[in-house]
């Protein structure tokens, strides 16, 4: 799921988190916890300048006033099971973001 991989990375690898985070919005994101989950990874880094970690990151989940119960556990099962993918470019060096052509 490349919705994991991305969220591994923007907590753990900053030169990732740099290049991307300016250029993701959470609509990008298909489920609901996935979007409160990038609210939540991108509201810290604005505010701390810095990357959570999956301990701040757990309680800024439940600190979240739009997730019940429920949702709260599972996306704090979700981060507790992130790990960092070797896969991904760990320097960026490959990635290309091209803005949209879109007029409006």
């Amino acid at each position: 799921m490349i919705e994991k991989a991305i969220f591994a990375n923007l907590i753990s690898n900053e030169h990732f988190a740099r290049k991307v985070l300016p250029f993701l919005k959470s609509e990008y994101f298909q489920s609901r916890l996935d979007q409160s989950l990038f609210k939540i990874i991108n509201a810290y880094v604005q505010e701390y300048n810095n990357l959570p970690s999956k301990t701040a990151l757990l309680v800024e989940i439940g600190e979240y006033p739009e997730l019940n119960d429920d949702e709260e556990k599972a996306l704090s099962n979700y981060v507790k099971e992130l790990e960092v993918d070797d896969n991904i470019d760990q320097d960026c060096s490959s990635i290309h973001i091209r803005k949209s052509k879109r007029s409006g």
